[in-house]
């Protein structure tokens, strides 16, 4: 894989990664505020989740290349 190919990908991490962290951030910021909305924390368990599945996805990826550079 090229290094323009490499960076593409990193960034797509980057732009579909942060939305989730920003939500995930927000919500814990309310938690910890007292300000508790139960649909908000709701709907932030399977965000937690998708962003997990994004990590794990990604350190997969980055394994796969670090094995292609150095054999």
């Amino acid at each position: 894989m090229s290094t323009g190919a490499l960076v593409g990908v990193m960034a797509l991490f980057v732009v579909l990664g942060a939305p989730l962290i920003f939500y995930l951030w927000i919500t814990l910021n309310q938690l910890l505020t007292a300000q508790v909305d139960g649909m908000r924390t709701l709907l932030a368990l399977p965000v937690l989740l998708l962003f997990l599945g994004l990590l794990a996805i990604l350190s997969r990826s980055i394994r796969r290349w670090d094995q292609r550079l150095h054999p």
